[in-house]
């Protein structure tokens, strides 16, 4: 698609610049600093947008844990909507939300989410998504289940399982990474993501260390992160083999990943599995007798 001539910054795509983007993330970047108070420890922006309406909430933590109230800078909005416009791919369409973290002295650091629930609160109209849609086109098969849902749109076939190679694997991951950051508070350092599954009863847990504390505290991840995580489940199954139990994803401040796969030891569950679970499990991903763990076989 071509962009329409004279496209207004966030009312239609525009053609990309490199240049102009590095203008302004950097400029974005600059005028947070500017007017954050003096020994800050993280400046966090989060901007949610459509072409109808848009909202920005600006975070800055301090040295000692506390959190400033700050002014937002007069032109975030106008340039978070030009980059909307210049980051439009064809038929893939933009980001619904977009963030900026900055640690001092003046490293800053931008995610943005194209496919994922922003989690406006409360909602927004149907209509704003409906214009969203018609000003960045997205192919039907781009538009994710939720917003087809909001929109009154008919959900799409369920793609079919497959394996997952080592590629899509990382792709995967690298997806899972983009909902956590576009989720957690301003002020997280590390994220410790567990995703347990047993037949089709499955669980998403997290911890967080933040930037004053020690000792890890409780975060419920995005619903999307759990579904991202399934479909890693599922698509590294190995025949005769099984597939893992549980994961551990351990996401560092801003962008840094490890993960762990556990495939024989029963998860350590907060919400434990029913009964039943035991022989869904080898039904759905059946092992070899040798492969199976000593704890599941009898149950099942």
């Amino acid at each position: 698609m071509t962009s329409p001539s004279g496209a207004a910054p966030g009312r239609g795509p525009l053609p990309y610049d490199q240049n102009r983007y590095q203008e302004l993330t950097r400029g974005i970047a600059t005028l947070l600093a500017q007017a954050a108070p003096p020994d800050w420890r993280r400046i966090d922006l989060r901007v949610m947008m459509t072409v109808a309406v848009s909202d920005a909430s600006l975070a800055v933590v301090m040295q000692d844990g506390t959190s400033r109230p700050v002014e937002m800078p007069r032109d975030i909005l106008g340039m978070a909507a030009e980059l909307r416009s210049i980051m439009y791919r064809q038929d893939r369409g933009t980001w619904m939300s977009m963030r900026v973290m900055l640690d001092p002295p003046g490293s800053y650091y931008t995610a943005y989410n194209n496919d994922y629930d922003p989690r406006w609160e409360p909602d927004i109209p149907a209509e704003a998504y409906e214009q969203d849609l018609a000003a960045f086109p997205r192919a039907e098969e781009n538009i994710p289940d939720w917003l087809r849902a909001r929109t009154g749109r008919p959900p799409l076939p369920p793609a079919p399982a497959e394996p997952l190679g080592p590629v899509e694997q990382k792709d995967l991951l690298e997806e899972i990474t983009t909902v956590l950051v576009d989720s957690l508070p301003a002020s997280w350092r590390q994220a410790d993501v567990y995703h347990n599954a047993l037949g089709s009863h499955t669980e998403t847990v997290a911890q967080l260390l933040t930037c004053d504390t020690h000792m890890p505290s409780p975060w419920t991840p995005p619903p999307a992160a759990g579904e991202l995580f399934e479909r890693l489940h599922r698509g590294m199954y190995s025949d005769g083999l099984g597939t893992w139990f549980s994961a551990r994803f351990q996401l560092a401040f801003p962008f840094s990943y490890q993960v762990e796969y556990d495939h024989d030891t029963e998860p350590r569950w907060k919400t434990p599995p029913p009964p039943s679970a035991y022989a869904e499990d080898l039904e759905m991903f059946p092992r070899d007798p040798g492969d199976t763990p000593s704890w599941l076989h009898p149950r099942a």
